[in-house]
């Protein structure tokens, strides 16, 4: 079993440790790799996701990909004329026979792009006291209303692929707190995320007041695309005092995603108001629980209470006894039809000494 064990892992360390070779091809121009003569070409969007492409089905048609057979150098090499977006992805060659059998070499095609690039801003402050209004026409345009005395953060962030280097500068703006920082971070699928932020407070220096926000992409050295954005200056907004606003707990997911203590520190406190809230519900079913006792005691109490006073009532009632005598009435006194005997009622005795008598 440990053999078998061993032999798997050998076979996905030799699969994981295959080099991949990167192909940069700017969009519109030639791209071009070599497989052996005897082996077949494999295409995937994604690793360990391939198909097999061949020259005479329709499968794969849409690459337009050419296969270039030289027998004298044992090669084969596969050429595309106008690279474009849909060739992106991973190349490889193995024989067809051996489906198992490692890939001699990945190629992977990247075609420098940028897939996003905007800016963003949190607020710390009231509500409304930061508005935005992109301009319909200019995509590159905008307009940013803030209230006077606004402590705030704006981030340009741009996420590129394929370029050796990438900036992203952005303009002070306001009081600037510590000036501007830039991030970087490269994702799993190779693309490269650039974030400039600064940290500021907007103020007021004038009736007129306007000030223009820039950010300004980079790639290679050279200019690739701007956008701007009109801040204008607006009257204060005072804080609500019924509602409770704390700027320590605003929502920063750009800061989040270069600095992880910030997360963990929003999970913490979420866990802490989760832990506050188990507490809460916990001390809730246990004082219902309590007041149930409570009542079910009570009305225990009440039962027995009503059943000793039946009790009382009913041992008061039969105390009197009615006794059958064979002495003979000392009046006369017309006997009913319905009795036969003469009865009297002999109460309980008030002493052992004292006899007590009782005409009938």
């Amino acid at each position: 079993m440990l053999y078998i064990l061993l032999v798997i892992n050998f076979i996905i360390s030799g699969l994981w440790c295959q080099d991949i070779e990167r192909i940069i091809v700017e969009q519109g121009r030639p791209f071009s790799f070599d497989c052996q003569h005897d082996e077949s070409v494999f295409f995937g969007k994604q690793l360990n996701e391939w198909s097999e492409v061949q020259e005479d089905t329709a499968y794969y048609s849409y690459l337009k990909l050419n296969f270039n057979y030289l027998p004298n150098e044992n090669i084969l090499r596969v050429k595309a004329n106008v690279a474009e977006t849909k060739h992106v992805g991973y190349y490889t060659c193995r024989k067809s026979s051996w489906t198992s059998a490692p890939k001699s070499m990945i190629y992977q095609i990247i075609i420098p792009d940028v897939q996003s690039f905007y800016w963003n801003y949190v607020c710390h402050g009231p509500a409304g006291s930061c508005e935005r209004w992109d301009d319909l026409v200019d995509e590159n345009s905008s307009k940013f209303e803030v209230a006077d005395q606004t402590n705030m953060e704006l981030f340009c962030c741009a996420s590129v692929t394929g370029y050796e280097t990438v900036n992203v500068l952005m303009n002070q703006i306001g009081d600037n707190l510590g000036g501007v920082s830039v991030d970087r971070k490269q994702e799993l699928d190779g693309s490269l995320v650039v974030c400039a932020k600064q940290r500021t407070i907007i103020r007021r220096t004038s009736v007129f007041n306007q000030q223009l926000l820039t950010c300004e992409l980079l790639t290679n050295n050279r200019h690739h695309s701007m956008f701007s954005s009109f801040i204008v200056i607006k009257d204060a907004i005072r804080p609500d005092p019924s509602v409770y606003y704390n700027s320590d707990l605003e929502v920063n997911r750009n800061n989040e995603y270069f600095s992880g203590y910030r997360v963990s520190e929003m999970r913490s406190r979420r866990k802490l108001s989760t832990g506050k809230k188990i507490a809460i519900i916990i001390g809730s079913i246990a004082g219902g629980l309590f007041l149930l006792v409570l009542t079910i005691v009570c009305i225990v109490c009440i039962c027995r209470n009503k059943n000793a006073s039946s009790n009382s009532k009913t041992k008061n009632s039969k105390q009197y006894v009615p006794v059958k005598t064979t002495e003979q009435p000392r009046y006369k006194i017309q006997k009913s039809t319905q009795d036969a005997d003469t009865y009297y009622e002999e109460p309980t005795p008030l002493s052992n000494t004292t006899p007590v008598f009782i005409r009938s």
